[in-house]
This record gives structure tokens, sequence and C-alpha cells, in this order.
């Protein structure tokens, strides 16, 4: 995501009402693997405002020791958020997915 509420790229992963992170605190997500880490958990991102039925995951690429150009693209990005999502539906209990809609760059769906 890149834009006038995010100036640098940010990823993020929404978990559905089903799943065992639904609305848990930032603090209390371990053992989650992620660019720079989970920098924020929530049912409100900016592209899509306010979703109750989603809690969301996301991550930043704006670290101040980090370049914008280093092989920091919407491709990393991508690829990130995949890397998020095949985490998140490892933590369920179930053989359906509870996880995800995916949120990249560009605020599209996937």
């Amino acid at each position: 995501m890149f834009g006038p509420e995010y100036p640098y790229l940010a990823g993020h992963v929404g978990v559905q009402k089903n799943h065992p992170l639904y609305q848990v605190n930032l603090e209390d997500i371990k053992d989650i693997s992620v660019h720079g880490g989970i920098v924020k958990a929530g049912s409100h991102i900016p592209v899509f405002g306010e979703t109750p039925e989603l809690w969301w995951l996301s991550f930043e690429c704006a670290f101040s020791l980090e370049p914008f150009s280093e092989n920091k693209d919407e491709g990393f990005v991508e690829a990130q958020c995949i890397y998020l999502a095949n985490q998140l539906h490892e933590k369920t209990s179930t053989s359906s997915s509870n996880v995800i809609l995916m949120a990249n760059h560009s605020g599209s769906l996937h």
C-alpha cells in the first residue's frame, strides 16, 4: 500500500472471526515472522476503512535504517503478504481456510 495515509509500502492480511488470532492484541501475537514484524492489529486499515468481519495484521517497509529503494517494491510486499498468510493458515485447527483476504500495496483483495 502506498498513498497519502501510507507514504511507504505496507502489507495487510486479514483473518476471519473464526481464526484464533481474530481480535488478539498486537502484543499478544507470537511466533509470526514477517518483514519488520507485525506493527498493527485491528479491524481498520485506511484502504478499506472499518471491516468488523476481518482482523488485519499489518507490517510496514518504513524503517529509518532502510532505504526505500532497497529491494522493497510492490512484489516484495506481495510476497511478504503471502508468507504471512501461510503462517496464519498454519495456526488454524481446521482444514478450512479462515484466513484470509489479503490486501497488497494497492488495496486490492486477493
